[in-house]
C-alpha cells in the first residue's frame, strides 16, 4: 500500500486491485480438467470445518442469491450453527473430539472422499481454509475456489509453519480463484506481485445495514470521552488499554457490547469496578448498531500483535468506523493501522504499554476527532457495505 497517497486514491487504488482481471494462464495443473465454457456454472460445492462461521453463510447466501445451484457440506465441530434455505449442511464427518489438526486430517480426507464418491466433477468447489484444502488437493483436481480469512498457519512455530505457508501458496496459484479478506494477506504472501486469479472480499457490513435508521451523535452533560468496543472480548490487549485508561484518565470511559473470553473474566471483573467502565452486555448486530455507535466518541480495535494473523488482518470494525462516522483506535504496527492512517480516520497505539496508551489519550482533542469524523464522512457509505457484485461478473467471465 502507499501510505502517503491521500484516501479518495487509496479507495481508487483498491477497487483497481478488485477488479484486476486475470490473465489467460490456467492456475490448475495441466491435467487437471478441460477448459470450462465462459458463463454461470451449474453448481457450487461448499465444504467448510466452521459452519458456525456468519462470513460463510453469507457468502453461501450471496451465491444463491446470484442464481447459482449451492451444496454445502461440513463437518460437526459441537458448536451450533444456523440454516437458511440455501444453508442446510450435510455432516460429512466429527472432528468435536480431535483436538489437533493431526487428529482432525484423517476425519476430513474420509468425509471429502465421501463428497467426491457422489459429485459431479464439472461442478465448482468453494473451499474454506487452509486444512481443507490440504486434503481436497490430495484426493482430486477438480475446479476450486478457495477462501482465506485467516492466516491460520501462522500460529504453529517454525519449520512447520513455512512449509504450511508454500503449500498455502501453491494452493492459491492452483486455484481458478482464491478470495482473500484482507489485502494485508495477498502482502503477506506474495509483497507486491499479487498473482492475477486473487480477489479482495474485505469483512464489510451487510449491505442491507444501509435500511436501519441514522442516529445522530449524543453528547453526555459530563464532558467524558466515550471509547466503545463491540464484540468479543478475547485479546490481552484490549484489557490491557481499558486498565490503563481507566486508571490515568479520569475523563475516559469505556463502554464493552459483546461477551468475554473465560479466560479473562478474572480481569474484566477488576476493570469493571472502576466507575467509568460500562458494561452493556450482547447486542443484536446489525439491529442495535446505530444506537450503539451514537453513544460512543471513539471504537477500540487492538487486537494483539503478537500474532502475525493480527498484523496483517483487516477486521470488520474498519467499516463500522467508516459507516458510522466513529474514529478507530487501532495496534500499532499492523496492515490495519495503515489503511487507518492512509484513510485518516483514528489512531494507533501499543496497547500493551502504558506510557503509548497516555501519549494517545492525552493528546486526543476534539477538534482533532471533529477532523477524522469528517474524514469518514467523506467515503460514501456504501464502500463500507458489501456489494460483490464485480466478483459474480469475473466469476462468470473465468
Amino acid at each position: 500500500m502507499l501510505l502517503n497517497e491521500p484516501a479518495h486514491e487509496e479507495r481508487q487504488r483498491t477497487n483497481r486491485l478488485k477488479m484486476c482481471t486475470p490473465n489467460n494462464t490456467n492456475h490448475s495443473d495441466s491435467h487437471d480438467h478441460k477448459e470450462p465454457e465462459t458463463g454461470k456454472p451449474t453448481k457450487i460445492i461448499f465444504i467448510s470445518d466452521s459452519l458456525a462461521d456468519p462470513r460463510m453463510s453469507k457468502r453461501i447466501e450471496d451465491f444463491a442469491n446470484h442464481g447459482y445451484d449451492t451444496e454445502v457440506y461440513g463437518f460437526d465441530r459441537g458448536i451450533p450453527y444456523t440454516t437458511t434455505t440455501h444453508y442446510r449442511p450435510h455432516i460429512v464427518g466429527d472432528i468435536t473430539g480431535c483436538t489437533s489438526y493431526a487428529k482432525r486430517l484423517p476425519v476430513i480426507r474420509c468425509g471429502i472422499k465421501k463428497i467426491l464418491a457422489t459429485k459431479d466433477a464439472q461442478a465448482i468447489y468453494y473451499i474454506f481454509g487452509l486444512q481443507i484444502a490440504m486434503v481436497f488437493r490430495t484426493l482430486c483436481r477438480h475446479r476450486y475456489i478457495y477462501e482465506e480469512a485467516d492466516l491460520v498457519h501462522t500460529y504453529v512455530s517454525n519449520p512447520i509453519k513455512s512449509i504450511l505457508e508454500r503449500i498455502d501458496k501453491h494452493i492459491i496459484r492452483k486455484s481458478m480463484l482464491t478470495v482473500l479478506t484482507s489485502e494485508g494477506f495477498a502482502r503477506y504472501h506474495f509483497g507486491p506481485k499479487t498473482p492475477s486469479n486473487i480477489y479482495l472480499i474485505p469483512n464489510k457490513l451487510q449491505h442491507g445495514i444501509l435500511g436501519l435508521p441514522d442516529m445522530a451523535k449524543t453528547r453526555p452533560e459530563n464532558g467524558h470521552l466515550r471509547i466503545g468496543f463491540l464484540g468479543g472480548v478475547r485479546y490481552r490487549s484490549i484489557i490491557s488499554f481499558a486498565k490503563y485508561a481507566l486508571k490515568n484518565h479520569p475523563h475516559v470511559e469505556l463502554h464493552f457490547h459483546g461477551r468475554v473470553a473465560a479466560g479473562l473474566q478474572d480481569d474484566f471483573d477488576l476493570l469493571r469496578k472502576s466507575p467509568n467502565c460500562h458494561v452493556h452486555g450482547p447486542f443484536k448486530n446489525p439491529d442495535d448498531l446505530p444506537r450503539i455507535y451514537s453513544g460512543i466518541d471513539l471504537v477500540l480495535s487492538t487486537y494483539d500483535i503478537c500474532y502475525e494473523n493480527v498484523r496483517f488482518a483487516e477486521p470488520n470494525k474498519l467499516y463500522e468506523s467508516i459507516f458510522f462516522r466513529t474514529p478507530i483506535i487501532v495496534s500499532s504496527g499492523t496492515f490495519l493501522a495503515d489503511k487507518v492512517h492512509d484513510l485518516g480516520i483514528g489512531y494507533d497505539v501499543n496497547a500493551l504499554d502504558e506510557s503509548s496508551v497516555d501519549r494517545l489519550l492525552s493528546a486526543i482533542t476534539e477538534e482533532e476527532l471533529s477532523i477524522k469524523r469528517k474524514a469518514a464522512g467523506q467515503i460514501e457509505k456504501e464502500y463500507a457495505t458489501d456489494n460483490n457484485e464485480d466478483f459474480f461478473l469475473w466469476l462468470e467471465s473465468l
